[in-house]
């Protein structure tokens, strides 16, 4: 008989703990900015969209609204003379291009031919999501409509295979902030494509599959031929855990067809939760070492 490993429980329960936590903070913090929007305007000042925004005496509810509005990818962070304004969402968009060239791309790629074919299949690992879901919904890929990610999928593939900055990357502190910035990248896709194509196609398992696509489109680029030794990988069912998640607890339609009543939040809410559950996870995996091979008794 085959049993579970100690570590394989321990990492379990820590993420069920962690992930319950987390829900229970964001469903307490929307309803406390519920309670502070239902107040008199002049009272309440409006949650900061810039940095300049925010003035020398930072309170807490300014310092929860910057960091929710940081992870949505909706705060500005000022402008730059040639790249114009630059967004929490251009971080996320950074952070995605780091976090697969970091798994990738090898420091010592050949320049050429090889190195063209190198970065094309760089790019749609990186951006099948942004490739797959608009092409399912009749729309032309993200990587075509936005020069920002070609620009910035090419800036991190130059950093990583000509300029050595993989090394950085891996430094603790470094590798805490490329974590956060890739899960809100994969949280806040996740969610756009779910909502575009419960809009657009009016079905219920449509948007499912399209937001477990925009969560893992490079998984399910290369098929089964990249996955390696898991008959389905880490990325495909995370994401569709997360798609479900995400309309089971923001649409209605979904939890009717349950027998139990589940606690209906806001989609930012729920995005954040994403993010933070997300990110918990690849934390904990770069903490906790790979569980041992289990012993039959």
């Amino acid at each position: 008989m085959r049993t579970m490993p100690s570590s394989i429980r321990t990492r379990t329960l820590t993420l069920a703990l962690s992930f319950a936590s987390l829900v229970l903070l964001v469903d307490a913090i929307g309803k406390k900015n519920k309670k502070n929007k239902e107040r008199v305007a002049e009272e309440v000042p409006a949650a900061p969209r810039v940095i300049a925004d925010i003035d020398n005496g930072v309170n807490m509810d300014e310092m929860i609204a910057m960091a929710s509005s940081f992870l949505l990818g909706t705060l500005q962070l000022g402008v730059l003379p040639v790249v114009g304004k630059i967004s929490a969402k251009t971080l996320h968009i950074f952070g995605r291009a780091c976090f697969v060239a970091n798994a990738k791309l090898s420091t010592n790629a050949k320049l050429g031919d090889a190195m063209v074919y190198s970065y094309i299949v760089y790019v749609l690992t990186a951006y099948g999501g942004g490739v797959l879901c608009p092409l399912l919904l009749g729309k032309s890929p993200k990587p075509l409509e936005s020069d920002t990610i070609l620009v910035i999928s090419f800036a991190a593939f130059i950093l990583f295979t000509r300029m050595g900055f993989k090394a950085v990357y891996n430094f603790p502190p470094v590798t805490l902030i490329g974590l956060v910035l890739e899960n809100a990248f994969k949280g806040g896709l996740i969610v756009t494509f779910f909502t575009a194509a419960k809009s657009s196609l009016g079905t219920m398992l449509g948007p499912l599959i399209v937001g477990t696509i925009a969560g893992c489109g490079g998984a399910v680029i290369w098929g089964p031929a990249g996955w390696g030794k898991a008959s389905v990988p880490k990325p495909i069912w995370s994401s569709f855990a997360a798609a479900l998640f995400f309309a089971l607890s923001t649409d209605p339609t979904y939890t009717q067809l349950l027998p139990i009543a589940i606690p209906q939040m806001t989609k930012e809410n729920a995005e954040i939760t994403l993010i933070l559950a997300f990110t918990a996870d690849a934390v904990l995996g770069k903490l906790v070492p790979p569980p041992s091979k289990s012993k039959t008794l």
